[in-house]
């Protein structure tokens, strides 16, 4: 009898009784499996295991000092998470709790020793052949997952990119460049990583953040664009470009467009309830909104802009600190400076406390 499955399997014989394990060698190479590798010590199966890497393992029950049980172990753990290797167990002992208990500890067969030679060799020839096609299900599940990781990379490109195109439009007008909404979505990814954030949310507000400002595409030039001081009414129309943003993305389902309405809307709150639009205080406001205030206060006042030249990067970080607990949240400006210091923006010492937190002293070099 050949059997084709048998050919290239790499089959591990593991008994203590020399006669049954040549007969089974024997048998097993006559019906065409080649590569065959007998062992009659238990206590030298791990080492062979491992060297021979068999696709099957046909294991004698009981072999004093060892049994089965406990080489079945020691191959899982050779193997890890990165291999299942069938085992077909040949034992005399027909009580029904062995073979219960050989079936509980995941065996593929189980055999009594007084087996037929043609039956077992089908039953060998069974397991090979589910276990080739485990292995196909496996690799096409991977093949899949890669497919899919390499297709969701892409579509996070893309609608990174879109996202920062709709960005550049809001702002064509004061900032081609675009720049600035990169920084702020940088910047706010950063500070809620050190605020111990989920990787999803660090990932959606680093996405989001890019359209904070987008509802500036609904603000006059000559608003947007005026040199000197906005007038009370101006300032009224200005401030409307948070709603208008909101508006914009008012009906999106997808997570990262949803979070950038919230923030958009809610970027110019204050933490002491003196922003705008709606008035909101403390942690009432969401904490996107409350990263993007402070990310976003810090490049504006960095940046040159129609009306102002660019602050230095010291005074700014100052002035971060100046409005905590009043403009911004004590805890998002202390993840802000911690990010500032990993990047050493700072030219001296920053002493820091947000409420129930430690005072930090921040050292800069000059």
């Amino acid at each position: 009898m050949t059997l084709e499955e048998l050919t290239e399997a790499r089959i591990l014989l593991v008994d203590d009784d020399e006669d049954n394990l040549t007969l089974l060698e024997m048998s097993l190479r006559q019906a065409g499996a080649r590569n065959v590798l007998a062992i009659s010590r238990p206590l030298q199966a791990a080492d062979s295991y491992t060297e021979f890497r068999p696709d099957l393992v046909l294991l004698d029950l009981w072999m004093p000092p060892v049994d089965g049980f406990i080489l079945m172990e020691q191959f899982k753990a050779i193997d890890g998470k990165e291999r299942a290797v069938p085992v077909v167990m040949l034992t005399g002992d027909e009580s029904s709790s062995v073979k219960q208990r050989a079936l509980e500890a995941g065996v593929a067969d189980f055999l009594h020793k007084d087996f037929d030679m043609v039956e077992l060799l089908l039953r060998v020839r069974n397991v090979v052949r589910t276990q080739k096609l485990y292995q196909q299900v496996q690799k096409q599940k991977s093949w899949l997952q890669e497919t899919v990781r390499v297709r969701t990379r892409q579509l996070q490109a893309a609608r990174r990119e879109v996202l920062e195109r709709l960005a550049i439009a809001a702002e064509f007008r004061d900032d081609q460049t675009g720049e600035h909404t990169r920084r702020v979505g940088q910047m706010c990814a950063q500070i809620a990583q050190v605020m111990g954030e989920d990787t999803a949310f660090v990932e959606a507000i680093g996405a989001a953040a890019l359209l904070h400002d987008l509802g500036k595409i609904g603000i006059p030039d000559s608003l947007l664009l005026k040199s000197g001081p906005l007038t009370p009414d101006e300032r009224v129309i200005m401030q409307e470009h948070t709603v208008i943003g909101a508006a914009i993305l008012a009906d999106c389902t997808e997570p990262v467009m949803r979070m950038a309405r919230e923030l958009a809307l809610t970027h110019h709150e204050r933490w002491d309830g003196g922003g705008y639009p709606s008035g909101l205080a403390g942690a009432d406001i969401p904490l996107c909104g409350r990263i993007v205030s402070v990310a976003d206060a810090y490049d504006a006042m960095i940046s040159a802009r129609p009306y102002k030249a660019p602050m230095q990067r010291a005074e700014a970080i100052h002035e971060i600190v100046a409005c905590s607990g009043r403009q911004f949240d004590p805890d998002v400006v202390m993840a802000f400076l911690i990010v500032q210091q990993s990047e050493e923006e700072f030219t001296d010492v920053v002493r820091f406390q947000a409420l129930g937190q430690p005072e930090l002293m921040f050292d800069v070099k000059p």
